[in-house]
């Protein structure tokens, strides 16, 4: 087929491209394809922070060494705003290589209204700011760090994030001693909230 430079916008540009063996620079020279975040030759590692998608998850790579993402925001124009369940793999396949799946990343799953249920593997270590932010219609967290019945993300005595649709009032856990930012953004269904400690 033909093609030229405008037939890319600038977020597939920041994907990257797995050419041939022995043609990087070809490609790197060329109009059409010299705006790439990455042109990577088969079998070589991805460098740090380029985002990939498996399977209709967003990814970026946090370290090609130890072969590490953390999930981020989606590169599609709606994002991920149709998914109504999400499964976080503990780990991808992409270019031939294995990732673990350590993170998810600052406002990954932000805005995503259709989103009732989402599970989050073993393998997550870190995750960022207002993961959630204004998804209203989560009901359950599954997996790793989902206490109190799946209502609530609590990592390290916080709060990460509410599950909004999950119930009129709430009462902090016992265990909680800090509450995340927007964890608690947009309850609609709210008519109580209870807080029996000193949150600092």
């Amino acid at each position: 087929p033909t093609i030229d430079s405008s037939t890319f916008d600038e977020k597939v540009k920041s994907i990257p491209v797995i050419v041939p063996n022995g043609c990087k620079a070809s490609y790197q020279a060329s109009d059409v394809w010299k705006d790439f975040k990455g042109i990577i030759e088969e079998g070589e590692s991805l460098p740090n922070d380029t985002k990939i998608e498996v399977d209709g998850i967003c990814y970026i790579i946090t370290n090609n060494v130890e072969r590490t993402v953390s999930v981020t925001y989606s590169l599609s124009e709606d994002g991920y705003k149709g998914k109504r369940s999400i499964v976080i793999p503990e780990s991808v396949i992409y270019g031939g290589f294995t990732y673990q799946v350590t993170g998810i990343g600052k406002a990954a799953f932000s805005d995503c209204i259709a989103l009732t249920n989402i599970t989050i593997p073993n393998s997550v270590t870190t995750i960022g700011e207002c993961p959630f932010y204004a998804c209203e219609n989560i009901a359950l967290f599954k997996g790793k760090y989902a206490e109190d019945n799946g209502r609530c993300l609590i990592k390290d005595d916080k709060i990460i994030a509410y599950a909004n649709a999950s119930g009129a009032t709430y009462t902090i856990p016992d265990n909680v001693t800090s509450i995340g930012s927007a964890a608690f953004y947009y309850c609609p269904n709210f008519s109580f909230f209870f807080i029996f400690l000193f949150i600092v």
